[in-house]
């Protein structure tokens, strides 16, 4: 037997030049428009219970009792 047959559109050329040339352009301007800036909250939310931890370098001191 040969070479196996490939089939899509990798045989027939890249996909990406069918994109028109300022794509990268339009994509960046939709984002800016959907999402100024980075959304924190909405980063976090989900739909599964979580755990979250809060790591730094000083001791908890006073901040234990509110645990």
């Amino acid at each position: 037997m040969g070479e196996a047959r490939q089939q899509g559109a990798p045989v027939h050329g890249n996909v990406a030049h069918l994109l028109p040339p300022h794509y990268k352009q339009t994509v960046s301007e939709w984002l800016r428009e959907d999402a100024p800036s980075f959304d924190y909250g909405g980063f976090v939310v989900g739909e599964a219970m979580a755990e979250a931890r809060l790591l730094g370098k000083s001791p908890v001191g006073v901040f234990r009792a509110l645990r």
